[in-house]
């Protein structure tokens, strides 16, 4: 049951917003990925992750260690909320800290064996298993074309898609 009907079926009723919130654009993308991230982060409860974190391991398998600083401005985490996930991610064997190489007086944070193994197994589905029961309700024309309208505002805004063939990365604003 989606988290929707969990509410629904809590307080009997579905709460009602202001009519204007549906055309309201900023407020329909923010309340569907509330919804759809909380549906992720119980399918990654068992791991020990939360979304952000698997944000921040994704990032770090596609681009290779990198210093928290710069993998926090890639992916707009403020400074003290990436200490604690980098801390978390550590804690729990899926990330290293290590000298960079290229300047000893930083760390580079870096996929552990036991991360990468996570990252190719069970756990790299879990993804695809919930955006496809969020979305199972859409068609897959209307699908596609939902995910090209954000592809198109994620790259207008200076980010590159792997699958795209290039590497994921914040341009400077």
């Amino acid at each position: 049951m989606s988290d929707a009907g969990q509410m629904k079926r809590d307080s009997g009723k579905a709460p009602v917003f202001p009519s204007s919130f549906e055309r309201s654009v900023g407020f329909l993308l923010n309340k569907a990925g509330q919804l759809l991230t909380a549906q992720f982060e119980k399918e990654l409860a068992p791991y020990g992750l939360g979304a952000r974190n698997y944000g921040v391991l994704k990032y770090i398998d596609v681009n290779g260690s990198d210093s928290q600083q710069r993998i926090g401005e890639s992916l707009r985490i403020d400074r003290s909320t990436m200490v604690t996930l980098i801390d978390e991610l550590e804690e729990a064997g899926y990330v290293a800290r290590v000298r960079d190489q290229h300047d000893r007086r930083r760390y580079a944070v870096t996929l552990t064996a036991y991360g990468k193994r996570k990252l190719r197994s069970g756990l790299a589905l879990l993804e695809e298993k919930v955006t496809d029961r969020f979305l199972a309700d859409v068609s897959a024309e209307d699908r596609a074309r939902f995910e090209g309208t954000l592809v198109a505002l994620v790259t207008k805004a200076g980010y590159a898609l792997p699958d795209r063939g290039n590497r994921a990365e914040a341009v400077d604003e």
